[in-house]
């Protein structure tokens, strides 16, 4: 850490534009201007980081006054809000300019204190907090060694292109050192990645996977876009067609299954990727699915529990190919395949979907297939389906 005075503050200042203490009303932070309602689309979206930059700052005490120059953080968002206010976290404070008093003492910030700190942010009011107190520990010389914290401190946020934050005459205290008891700063910094951010009142409902079943689900506790799921077979794969008139009832004793979470939303929006079953028919047959990566989409109903439906990713609806060699061979497919999530740890994902016979398929094949079977979920785990 270098020169500024204004590390701890322009961080208690940014962190103010992310931040406000938990609210009734819901808050997002939109790409674009002029969204009452933020679409899921244009909403930043967790694991977002902020880039804020100050040019200028003032602490006044009833000894000196001093300015500084460059400082910059970093701040990653943990709750895109939408059912609540935005929260982050202040991840990084480096400091470049030159501070100095009214009398033209050179000033060093030390370091800056109790770092990461909270924050949020609910319309044009933005609020930081830290239990400790966010601030810094600063020299100018023989006049002023002391630290100055703040443990919660509101300023105005306007959002544009870019944003800036504005902190008019916010009280500071002492935390140690030898210094005045109390102090004042004054900071404008502008918020430099990305380039715009505004504040719109809400954002669209979305599902979300959780480590908890809380609903709306924490910051800390949610699972980011990216996500891997993976799961593995309990029991059988079964598989119930009529061939020749008869039944056939082959079954698989493994199955495998994995994708990814890749857009948020309601439905959140995922892929998957493999399905994979092993040790079909005693042996004598193999399980395909045709036509991967699949589209999931997956709501939340209630409880922690929800739903994920397979379509189309582009190559074509899910299909299943069970080829049991000389016996038959039997294509069936379907428009949407909808599975049951029951959250926990481990969560579950069971299916019992009727597929019709695809044109590629043995005619003797029967004109319908019932898929059953039910996963467990070793990645990730915990997990719920929240909103």
């Amino acid at each position: 850490m270098r020169k500024s005075i204004g590390a701890a503050v322009v961080l208690v200042v940014f962190l103010g534009v992310l931040a406000v203490a938990p609210s009734a009303s819901a808050t997002a932070l939109c790409k674009k201007a002029g969204e009452s309602v933020c679409s899921v689309e244009n909403t930043y979206d967790t694991g977002t980081i902020l880039k804020l930059k100050s040019t200028n700052f003032t602490l006044t005490s009833n000894i000196s006054t001093v300015t500084c120059g460059e400082s910059n953080s970093e701040i990653e968002i943990t709750d895109p809000g939408g059912s609540g206010a935005v929260k982050g976290s202040v991840t990084s404070l480096t400091f470049g300019g030159e501070c100095k008093t009214g009398g033209g003492t050179a000033c060093t910030v030390v370091n800056a204190v109790n770092l990461p700190y909270e924050f949020s942010i609910e319309g044009a009011t933005a609020t930081v907090a830290d239990p400790v107190g966010a601030g810094e520990e600063i020299k100018c010389g023989f006049l002023m060694q002391c630290t100055f914290t703040s443990k919660d401190s509101t300023f105005a946020f306007n959002g544009g292109s870019p944003a800036t934050m504005t902190a008019i005459e916010v009280s500071v205290s002492r935390a140690g050192g030898i210094c005045p008891a109390t102090a004042n700063w004054h900071a404008v910094y502008s918020v430099t990645s990305p380039e715009s951010v505004f504040v719109s009142s809400s954002s669209q409902p979305q599902a979300k996977l959780c480590q908890e079943s809380t609903s709306p689900c924490p910051g800390s506790k949610r699972y980011s876009i990216g996500t891997t799921i993976e799961g593995a077979l309990e029991g059988n794969s079964v598989f119930e067609f009529l061939y020749e008139g008869k039944p056939r009832e082959p079954w698989c004793e493994g199955a495998t299954l994995t994708g990814k979470t890749t857009t948020a939303g309601k439905p959140l929006i995922g892929e998957v990727s493999a399905m994979m079953f092993k040790k079909c028919g005693a042996g004598v047959c193999a399980v395909e699915a045709q036509s991967l990566p699949y589209k999931a989409e997956i709501e939340n109903t209630s409880g922690g529990n929800g739903t994920m439906a397979l379509g189309t990713g582009g190559s074509g609806v899910p299909k299943l190919e069970v080829n049991c060699g000389k016996s038959f061979k039997c294509i069936y497919k379907a428009a949407s395949v909808s599975f049951t999530v029951t959250g926990g740890n481990p969560a579950k994902i069971a299916v019992s979907k009727t597929m019709e016979r695809d044109a590629a398929s043995e005619a003797e094949c029967g004109a319908t297939m019932i898929w059953t079977a039910t996963y467990e979920l070793t990645k990730p785990a915990p997990m719920f389906v929240v909103s």
